[in-house]
């Protein structure tokens, strides 16, 4: 691979073992430590790919010059790098070299010889992991809409990639009572019959009854019959592609919530906006909402990766 000239500006945020309240630039290595984790945690998965991982490399600034790289970290006392370099099938190499001070490198090559350098920023310290994913996604992956996903994961994955215990909702909003009707039976019909125990309530009555012998449920929320419900829609595939477990709430809105982590990737995260977008386009007027914090700035960033997406594919 050629000389690498990507600058990546990386603020940090606070929270448990990670770098907190700091930018990268403040200078250390605790930032690259940080980092590292996050290539260890997805190199297992990149492997079972049929991915090969070196050995991360470390450049240790106290080194006399040229410093040259160290591949156990025990062998460095004073970090200011950290790379990696992942090779696949048919030529396919990603190299990735992030610096302390803020800076990376990014360089890749396709299999079909396509060379790529480019200068990504990344605003936070947890969209690092999503940075990398979506390189490793554009680099090896297969799809013809590898690029479009990717750039979709480079914007959201960091909401995606790992689990803080939390459910992000993402809501269908301004459907009509039979609009809702329709999300709703678009959302069964992609997902795993719904299992004989799964109730709702009536608004009269202590009783509750089971959900499939309600003809439709949607239409007996909105004519106060029955309370807004939520469930559990697991087995998912839309466009072919499997999605992770979703919660479903039918009251006003359709809203749909997920657990961060295991099960999503670029592709994934694709198929579920496509999936979106088609409860959307139900009717004229709706649109889709993110819950996950209140920031209105995430929202809309939200909003913005969802529409950019969603244009090229069409």
């Amino acid at each position: 691979m050629g000389r690498n000239r990507a600058l990546v500006p990386v603020r940090n945020l606070g929270g448990g073992d990670e770098p907190g309240g700091r930018a990268f630039a403040d200078g250390t290595d605790s930032d690259l430590d940080w980092a590292a984790r996050q290539i260890a945690r997805r190199r297992q998965g990149w492997e079972s790919a049929g991915l090969t991982v070196d050995a991360l490399t470390w450049r240790d600034e106290a080194a006399a010059w040229p410093q040259r790289l160290e591949t156990p970290r025990s062998c460095v006392q004073d970090p200011d790098s950290l790379g990696v370099r992942i090779t696949g099938a048919g030529g396919a190499e990603l190299q990735v070299v992030l610096f302390r001070g803020g800076w990376a490198d990014v360089d890749f090559v396709t299999r079909a010889g396509v060379v790529v350098t480019e200068a990504p920023q990344v605003g936070f310290p947890e969209e690092f992991g999503a940075l990398v994913d979506s390189l490793v996604w554009r680099a090896f992956g297969d799809s013809a809409d590898a690029g479009a996903e990717a750039e979709l994961w480079r914007r959201l994955g960091h909401q995606f990639a790992e689990d803080d215990g939390s459910l992000p909702e993402v809501e269908v909003a301004g459907l009509s009572a039979e609009g809702i009707g329709r999300a709703y039976g678009a959302l069964l019909a992609v997902a795993a019959p719904l299992g004989e125990k799964v109730e709702v309530w009536p608004v009269v009555g202590d009783e509750g009854i089971p959900l499939r012998e309600v003809a439709d449920p949607a239409a007996a929320v909105f004519r106060g019959e029955l309370h807004p419900f939520h469930i559990l829609l697991t087995g998912i595939a839309f466009d072919s592609v499997e999605i992770p477990d979703l919660g479903l709430f039918v009251g006003e809105d359709i809203t749909l919530d997920f657990r961060s982590g295991e099960g999503w990737d670029p592709a994934v995260l694709g198929a579920f906006v496509r999936l979106l977008a088609s409860l959307r386009d139900l009717e004229d007027g709706a649109s889709i909402g993110f819950w996950r914090v209140a920031h209105a700035e995430e929202r809309e960033r939200f909003a913005d990766a969802v529409a950019v997406y969603l244009a090229h594919r069409r």
